[in-house]
């Protein structure tokens, strides 16, 4: 009786461990797959237009983890679809980091700054 106990934990403790390196493994996996970023450039306060573009390619090319924007972000003028983003009204549907080349924006925040939820 005493050997099948032992023969039990040592069975229990082999499949624990085979557990274990399985989701280590599927983590390394996820760790070192490629990453999408979706890079666009000036949207000008466009952003409806801008993640509707970007959703449309996710759809084509699988998803998207990200979407950088590099240029001019905040429109000329005030613009209604910016301004509910900016009220968070509105919720950008992908992660969006950008890069704005207006010095005003870079003066009031030179380390960064989020906006809205996603943005």
């Amino acid at each position: 009786i005493k050997k099948e106990a032992e023969d039990k934990k040592k069975k229990e403790q082999a499949e624990k461990e085979a557990a274990l390196k399985r989701k280590v493994a599927e983590k390394l996996a996820l760790e070192a797959r490629p990453h999408k970023l979706f890079v666009a450039g000036d949207p000008r306060g466009h952003l409806e237009k801008l993640f509707s573009t970007a959703q449309a390619q996710a759809a084509k090319v699988g998803g998207i983890e990200a979407l950088l924007c590099v240029g001019r972000l905040l429109p000329d003028e005030a613009e209604g679809g910016m301004l509910a983003h900016l009220r968070g009204e509105k919720k950008p549907p992908i992660e969006t980091f950008f890069i704005d080349s207006n010095a005003a924006l870079l003066q009031a925040a030179p380390l960064g700054r989020t906006l809205c939820e996603n943005l």
